[in-house]
């Protein structure tokens, strides 16, 4: 694996044989990556030359070579720390004394915009938790309270607790130290508060993996126990700033000594300051010398002693562990090394070695407060030398050293085979017991106990092990005393912190919340969840789960390293290894499934890969100078040969262009002079032709800065995801040269570069990463943090971005835009994340037409906008990330054909949603081409996962661009699929320029899909998929729209929502309906009322909607040739009704041929077809309609109807329960409101000419097929024979009224309407009859005139009102006399007069529609004295008689109805064909008749068309024959049109509400007909004062009976004035009676019977001024007689006398 070969040619003579010294054993590259003394260069070629060998002869053996995987992990952080840019003279050894001289102390920012603060997302442990978290090397706890606890990490500073554990602060951030080391700490035991760190650091120039490296910070200190801290005089600008253990003399702590990478150390000031007391570096055997231990003897601090390691070749005697011992107290230091550390012999030239113990270790124990105990071992198992271990003390500071042990063969064995082959791999521990010094500790991967006095040897003791499986590298043992006889031992491993209160049997855990540590080489984050898998040291890769942020972790043997996601996938994601390259996947509980390795490359944590996702995945990896592919699952290619055998350091395909390429190497020449200065193989680029070109030479400053970029490399590239020309790539090394030479930035493609690295510090760049959708935010990560490109700041720099990031190694850097987070993995201090910089968006521009092909994938998180005059045509794929948008300017185009635009897919699922296409006009110019941006989509083109796929006004946010309202939208098999909202419509009106004709909104929608199903995961859910805001003629043609919501979202959301806007749905002649299915309202429609135009809904099926179509205030509409299946599950609606149609005070409309129906039946569920709630005193008919399976079919609800019954809600020739019958067919209820409640008076005519005039509805013939509220009016219904379903059921409240017709209702009941659901008539026809019908109905009103009241109401008026005065006989002759055409007013009033009771029967019996109407029906209830119930019955009998009245008022309502017909049908003709008619005529047509809903109709034209003055002038004064409710809604609406034309002249366009305005309007809301509030409510559109509360009534409960005066004493029959006198008698007898209170009006004839029956005498009475008649019964026989009186038959008086 020869991955190295850089030959270093510009080395200085004098360093020419250091630099071509050469590593041949296992042995010594152990020791040069522990402490190099030799270049990088020649370490790493070594290596790779020894490791090639040991696999060749190895082939069977597929796991790393000795010390192999150790050297990856040091090369991992030694690559691109191992020069000084422009200085390759510099050893690794020396980089950081170097660097600290040329630049000081760089400072480590600690800054940052203060919005974007970083935090933890983890490893963050959980108390006890054993998990593999981070490297502590050390452990001290406070000798008078145990559960403070200090712990020094590897690469995260020093951590602090104060609870034992549970919870863990870093105490030294503030330091602001980057990438800080502890390596030994020591609290004072005089003062605990004070505390002694030594320190190393692997920020400048990392060397030793097992941390003997001679870089540091040197020695700090604190007083108040790491609240602040102080340096002191061993700095990282000496030699020795690696400092590995502090001993506080015993006896004395102001006396401190410390020991290092560079000598010994002792401090008379308690750690102050320092003197060197023994320096390494003096001779070149001392300078191999590493101290790793020291220590005091307890009973004479005098004597001391500091031990070593072994550093350098295996086999020179000078390289082995040694120990200096001191007798005077540290002044002076001497070799006291014990004899058996190494043994060898000589013979000739040959040195044979039988002992060379590479480290010794010491300890002293209260149990022995005299000695000073040393313990090492010695053997290697690849160089023959025999294995021993020897424990040994000294009384006399190593003059002499008594041996306890000396262990060899399998005994020694035992120890040494602790991880890999010895003992104490990472710190060489060894603790004796505080109780006897024969009980022994040591540490490796396990910690061995050894008693001196038992026959067993080493045992194990419990192993502890912060994972499932595995074991921890133990590097510290730290003894706090005994408990009981056994020893509290605390250790620090791989996996944090323990502790064992008996000796070791068992372990618990100290790891808490806070400690995080974890050293991570690369991560792979998700837009959609907050899930991360990340590769880290000490065989790791690991995975923090969504959300619980709880760690999950697999250790395959192997140390993880840099970590992508697969795209596309929520759960794959690749890592390299020094195992090989991976392929993972997590399982549902966040942990690591199996991992398969897809090659054997392994060995580089810090090489980037990349991959894409086009129509498969694809993974860019490197191998020996070659880049490879795989695709999942199996299939791996090489794509690239270099022709070196050099690395990839990154490979970064371009995410705009996946055909384009950007790759660099690792150790390719800069400006090498063995190559004539050039420079070659660095970068690559890979074409879209598919050639590689090499960049290298572009790099270079006319040649100028080679010598800064010699032996550097590229560690990381970034590209533009929009642009593949502009790239940025990061340098690795340190550059001495502030802002410099840091990131070059390619805005060609390569072929020119810029220095862009103001503001970096002087650190390698360790990743580089885009800020997708900004305004080139570009992130660095080095040693020092982060930091971000801002090209506003200082006219271009990086900055600081490290507000609450502790100091840290970045090792990689994402950014999730869906999210609106970067995230950061460290080296030393885990995973953290922040809210992403805010930036301008990027703004990209479509300057000219291009064509994005299909099977292409472009990715935007920046807004793209297509330019006037540019057309932009996509085949293939585009994905926008959440916030960002198309937009189409005036002038542009986009046609998307058969292409899709969406969110990016990794958004997706993150509930967040791109903003869309918006197509932008002018709003003050008619559409065109030219003016107006034009959408086009054909052959399936989608758009899907949109905050709103399609909206005509620009949007920013917050509010419209109303200056850019308009646009062109053209969609034709287009797919509208899981957006928030599908298309916003605002206001936007464009008229004719000749005949002032508003035209139609440029918008169709052709054979369209929008569907909403089980993948919409926005968290919102939507008011509809089409809202419209006053725009005119949008078209739906043939479309499909679906809600398909899951998980409690079924059957929320409207299809079409229309505000005061007009549109068409309808069927496509060529193929099929539209339709709708899944909604809460598949139709909501408000506030269209205008003359010229009206909403059509045609030829569409409704199917398993709550409420298919909702009305309100929306006159004239169209509702015809459609299909409804109401909704299968009506759970949601809480035991409300499902129905099909509600026309909500709305009128005019055409209801025909529509088939409504309840396949569950009417038994399950409430549902109602159609219902007609407050429409008005117009007339209305509800033509040959089906109705199957409902509840109710047709529900008339409120004023229906004319007071004067001219007009009303007819239902005609409908079909109810054809299939299955209804509940009810027809049911009427009432409200609160005066008017006309009820529907018209007469259902048919009640004087037929055929069979055609009546009513002609087919019934269920249920127990009730009609109910009508008793509190409504008393309707007739007319029909004939033929049919058993011709007669209704049932007579609730209403009078059936049988004719001889023989209906046939195919024939009477002909479809009206064209097959396509148009108007069948001439519109010249339907112009004619619409003016003929006025004259006729001004004759018809004339007539009516002259016979109600007589043609004089006010002198009936008077008469009835001085009746009481002048008595009640006049009154009572002219009365009858007028029936039937007394007004009900009028006989109301009569009720309330002293008129006599059967005078006043006889009055409303002449004139039976009396009967019907419910308010005089109210009142002859209540009348005072009461009137008997005789009275009562009489009248209600008398209802179903039909007068002349009746005929002449339903003549005039079939001629308003023929006329609001013919003018209906000429409102669509009108807006559908503009070769009929123009404005002017229609406006002629409007003004001159006289029905209501028509007025207004053409009032609100006025208002949309800005003639505020005609409008006016239009509703000042009613019309005749209006109703108190239709001159309530023309005062209304003259309120609420002052108010929205406040301020505005004729001409003038409302765009807005003001706020006085809105006020004016909330309180003619509150304080107006609901007519009039729908309307108001309606205009609040889009303000905060628009009410949505508002709920339909359905299903109201009615009276099934008048509600009587029950308290009223009521008498059976009225009283009566006759009187008969003498009685008994024996003469003559008398009968006297009052005319007028008897009511008569026929003569008198009176009768008397005797007892038995026989008549004896018969009397006519004919005058009808007499009132006595005279009887002589002298003559008669004594005994009892009747005497009767009767008037036409009816019996008015009996009584039995007496003769004498």
């Amino acid at each position: 694996m020869n991955y190295l070969k850089v030959h270093l040619t510009f080395f200085s003579i004098s360093l020419f044989f250091i630099a071509n010294a050469q590593i041949t054993t296992f042995d010594h590259i152990d020791r040069e990556i522990s402490s190099p003394s030799l270049p990088y260069e020649t370490i790493t070629e070594s290596a790779d030359s020894i490791f090639d060998d040991w696999h060749l002869q190895n082939p069977n053996d597929t796991g790393l070579a000795p010390y192999e995987k150790q050297f990856f992990r040091w090369r991992a952080l030694a690559e691109s720390r191992s020069h000084i840019a422009g200085d390759s003279s510099v050893l690794i050894a020396d980089i950081g004394k170097v660097m600290y001289n040329k630049i000081g102390s760089f400072p480590y920012c600690n800054t940052g915009p203060t919005k974007n603060p970083w935090t933890l997302i983890g490893p963050n442990p959980e108390p006890g938790d054993k998990m593999i978290y981070g490297i502590v090397n050390c452990i001290a706890v406070d000798p008078t309270d145990t559960n403070i606890i200090y712990s020094g990490t590897q690469e995260g500073g020093l951590f602090k607790s104060v609870d034992g554990g549970q919870n863990w602060t870093n105490i030294t951030d503030k330091l602001n130290l980057s990438g800080l080391g502890v390596m030994s700490i020591a609290i004072d035991p005089e003062h605990p508060d004070t505390i002694i760190v030594g320190t190393y650091s692997a920020s400048f120039g990392y060397t030793g993996w097992l941390d003997f490296s001679t870089q540091g910070y040197g020695i700090i200190r604190s007083e108040d126990g790491g609240t602040s801290w102080s340096t002191t005089s061993l700095t990282a600008s000496q030699e020795d700033g690696h400092i590995t253990v502090i001993r506080f003399n015993p006896a004395n702590s102001m006396t401190v000594f410390a020991a290092g990478s560079r000598g010994i150390y002792k401090s008379l000031d308690n750690g102050k300051t320092w003197n060197q007391v023994f320096s390494t570096t003096t001779s070149s055997t001392l300078n191999n010398i590493r101290f790793i231990d020291l220590e005091i003897a307890l009973g004479d601090t005098n004597n001391i002693c500091a031990s070593s390691i072994k550093i350098g070749g295996a086999n020179t005697t000078d390289s082995t562990a040694r120990v200096f011992c001191s007798s005077n107290g540290g002044n002076t230091f001497v070799n006291r090394t014990p004899e058996k550390v190494c043994e060898y012999t000589i013979s000739g030239s040959t040195t044979n070695f039988n002992r060379g113990a590479f480290a010794i270790a010491l300890d002293v124990s209260p149990a022995d407060s005299s000695n000073i105990y040393a313990f090492f071992a010695s053997g290697s198992p690849y160089y023959g030398i025999p294995e021993s271990a020897t424990l040994c003390k000294t009384s006399n500071a190593g003059q002499n050293w008594s041996e306890i042990f000396d262990q060899s063969g399998s005994t020694a064995s035992t120890v040494l085979n602790v991880q890999g082959g010895r003992w104490g791999r990472y710190r060489y521990q060894f603790e004796l017991s505080d109780s006897s010094t024969d009980q022994i500790y040591v540490g490796g991967d396990v910690m061995l106990f050894y008693d001196v006095n038992s026959s067993t040897f080493w045992s194990k003791r419990s192993v502890y092990s912060p994972t499932k499986k595995g074991h921890a590298d133990i590097r510290w043992i730290h003894n706090v005393g005994t408990e009981n006889g056994k020893d509290i031992l605390y250790i620090a491993n791989d996996g944090g912190v323990a502790k064992t209160k008996n000796s070791g049997a068992d372990w618990v855990s100290l790891n808490g919340n806070g400690f995080a540590t974890s050293q991570i080489h690369g991560f792979a984050s998700w837009p959609s969840n907050s899930f991360y898998a990340y590769g880290a040291m000490h065989n790791l890769q690991g995975c923090i789960g969504d959300g619980a942020k709880k760690l999950a972790q697999k250790a395959p043997g192997s140390d993880g390293g840099y970590t992508i996601p697969e795209p596309g996938s929520d759960n794959y994601f690749y890592t390299n290894s020094n195992a090989g390259l991976y392929r993972s996947v997590r399982n549902n509980n966040n942990s690591l499934s199996t991992s398969k390795r897809i090659d054997n490359y392994y060995g580089y944590f810090d090489a980037k890969f990349d991959a894409v996702k086009t129509d498969k995945v694809k993974f860019y990896f490197s191998g020996e100078g070659v880049i490879k592919v795989y695709s999942p699952p199996s299939t791996t290619s090489t794509i690239f040969n270099s022709g070196t055998s050099d690395v990839f350091s990154v490979i970064k395909v371009s995410p705009s262009d996946p055909d384009v390429i950007y790759a660099a190497m690792f150790d390719a020449c800069w400006g090498c002079a063995n190559n004539g200065g050039n420079v070659t193989a660095k970068l690559w680029k890979k074409q879209k032709n598919g050639t590689w070109k090499d960049l290298s030479s572009k790099i270079l400053k006319n040649g100028s800065n080679w010598q800064y970029l010699s032996s550097t490399y590229i560690t990381d590239i970034t590209v533009d995801p929009y642009d593949t020309n502009r790239v940025w790539i990061g340098m690795s090394y340190y550059s001495p040269d502030l802002d410099k030479n840091r990131v070059f930035h390619s805005s060609d493609g390569g072929n020119t570069w810029q220095d862009q690295s103001v503001g970096l510090p002087p650190y390698p760049i360790n990743c580089l990463t885009y800020q997708e959708g900004s305004d080139d935010i570009i992130y660095a990560g080095t040693d020092g943090g982060v930091y971000y490109w801002d090209k506003s700041y200082n006219n271009g720099s990086w900055r600081c971005f490290n507000n609450n990031l502790p100091p840290a190694i970045i090792t990689k850097i994402d950014v999730q835009p869906c999210r609106n987070i970067v995230i950061a993995s460290t080296y030393g201090r885990g995973l953290w994340e922040a809210p992403m910089i805010e930036s301008k968006k990027a703004q990209l521009s479509i300057q000219s037409s291009e064509y994005w092909q299909s099977g292409t994938t472009r990715i935007f998180s920046s807004d793209l906008k297509v330019k006037s005059g540019a057309t932009l045509t996509i085949g293939g794929t585009v994905k926008f990330n959440p916030g960002s948008k198309l937009t189409i300017e005036p002038g542009g185009k986009v046609i998307l054909d058969g292409g899709s635009l969406t969110v990016n897919a990794i958004c997706e699922d993150s509930k967040n949603l791109w903003e869309g296409v918006s197509v932008l006009g002018v709003s003050t110019l008619n559409q065109s081409s030219s003016t107006h941006g034009k959408l086009i989509i054909r052959n399936n083109g989608k758009i899907s996962h949109a905050a709103c796929a399609i909206r005509n006004v620009g949007w920013n946010g917050t509010d419209y661009d109303w200056g850019t309202r308009g646009g062109i939208i053209d969609a034709k098999d287009a797919l509208f699929t899981n957006n928030r909202r599908d298309v916003e419509f605002i206001k936007y009106h464009t008229f004719h320029p000749s005949n002032g004709k508003e035209l139609d909104y440029q918008a169709i929608f052709e054979n369209c899909l929008f569907e909403r199903n089980s993948n919409y995961t926005h968290n919102e859910i939507p008011l509809a998929s089409i809202t419209m805001w006053e725009v005119v003629g949008v078209k739906f043609i043939g479309c499909s729209f679906s809600n398909k919501l899951t998980n409690g979202n079924s059957h929320k959301s409207a299809g079409i929502y229309a505000q005061s806007a007009q549109f068409v749905v309808d069927q496509d002649p060529l193929s099929s309906g539209s339709s709708f299915e899944g909604y809460d309202y598949a139709i909501w429609a408000e506030n269209m009322c205008r003359a010229d135009k009206v909403i059509r809904i045609k030829n569409t099926s409704f199917t398993d909607n709550l409420f298919g179509i909702y009305m309100d205030v929306t006159d004239g509409s169209w509702v015809v040739n459609n299909t409804f299946d109401l909704a299968s599950d009506h759970t949601s609606l809480n035991g409300n009704p499902s129905y099909g149609v509600y026309f909500d005070h709305s009128t005019g409309y055409t209801f025909e041929n529509n088939v409504i129906e309840d396949k569950k039946g009417h038994g399950s569920f409430g549902s109602v077809g159609v219902i007609f709630n407050e429409n008005g005193a117009n007339t209305n008919q509800v033509y040959r309609n089906t109705f199957n399976g409902l509840s109710i079919a047709s529900e008339a609800i409120g004023i229906n109807k004319h007071v004067s019954n001219f007009a009303g809600l007819e239902f005609k020739c409908n079909n109810y329960g054809n299939d299955t019958e209804n509940g009810n067919d027809i049911s009427i209820y009432t409200s609160s409101l005066p008017g006309g409640q009820g529907i018209a008076a007469q259902q048919g005519s009640p004087n037929p000419s055929g069979s055609k005039d009546l009513a002609n509805n087919l019934f269920s013939n249920n127990d009730v097929d009609i109910y009508n509220d008793a509190n409504a009016y008393t309707f007739t219904y007319n029909y004939g024979t033929g049919n058993l379903r011709i007669e209704p059921s049932g007579t609730s409240n209403y009078n059936k009224n049988d004719h001889t017709f023989s209906v046939n209702y195919s024939q009477d009941c002909p479809d009206q309407l064209s097959s396509t659901g148009n108007p069948a008539d001439n519109p010249f026809d339907l112009w004619a009859y619409a003016k003929n019908a006025n004259d006729t109905l001004i004759q018809l009103y004339n007539k009516y005139d002259q016979l109600i009241n007589g043609g004089s109401t006010p002198q009936l008026e008077a008469e009835i009102l001085l009746a009481g005065q002048t008595g009640y006989t006049q009154l009572y002759l002219d009365l009858m006399e007028l029936s039937p055409f007394v007004g009900e007013p009028q006989l109301i009033d009569v009720i309330h007069t002293g008129m006599p009771e059967l005078a006043l029967r006889n009055i409303l019996i002449a004139n039976p529609h009396s009967s019907r109407d419910p308010q005089v029906l109210d009142a002859l209830y209540n009348r005072y004295p009461a009137v008997s119930q005789q009275t009562i019955d009489d009248v209600l009998n008398s209802a179903k008689t039909i007068t002349s009245k009746d005929v002449l008022e339903r003549d005039i309502n079939f001629v308003k109805l023929s006329q609001n017909r013919a003018a209906r049908h000429l409102q669509v003709i009108y807006t559908t064909d503009e070769s009929y008619l123009n404005t002017d005529s229609l406006s002629n047509l409007f003004s001159n008749l006289e029905q209501s809903d028509l007025v207004f109709s053409w009032a609100e034209n006025l208002y949309r068309t800005q003639e505020y003055s005609t409008l006016n002038t239009w509703l000042q004064n009613s019309r005749p024959y209006w109703d108190e409710t239709e001159n309530n809604i023309r005062i209304g609406l003259q309120s609420l049109y002052n108010i929205l034309s406040s301020n505005l002249s004729d001409g003038e366009l409302l765009d807005s509400l003001s706020s006085s305005q809105i006020s004016a309007m909330v309180a003619l809301r509150t304080n107006s007909i609901p007519y009039i509030s729908h309307k108001v409510n309606a205009h609040l559109a889009g303000t905060t004062s628009y009410e949505q509360s508002y709920t339909e009534p359905v299903y109201l409960s009615g009276a099934s009976k008048r509600d009587l005066n029950e308290s009223t004493q009521r008498p059976a029959t009225p009283e009566t004035s006759f009187k008969l006198w003498p009685n008994p008698t024996d003469k003559m007898l008398t009968l006297q009676w009052d005319w007028m209170e008897e009511g008569l009006k026929f003569p008198l004839e009176i009768n008397i019977y005797t007892i038995d029956g026989k008549q004896i005498l018969t009397h006519t009475v004919e005058d009808f001024m007499k009132n006595i008649q005279v009887f002589n019964v002298q003559s008669w026989k004594k005994g009892s007689y009747v005497i009767q009186v009767r008037s036409n038959n009816m019996l008015l008086f009996s009584e039995i006398f007496q003769k004498k």
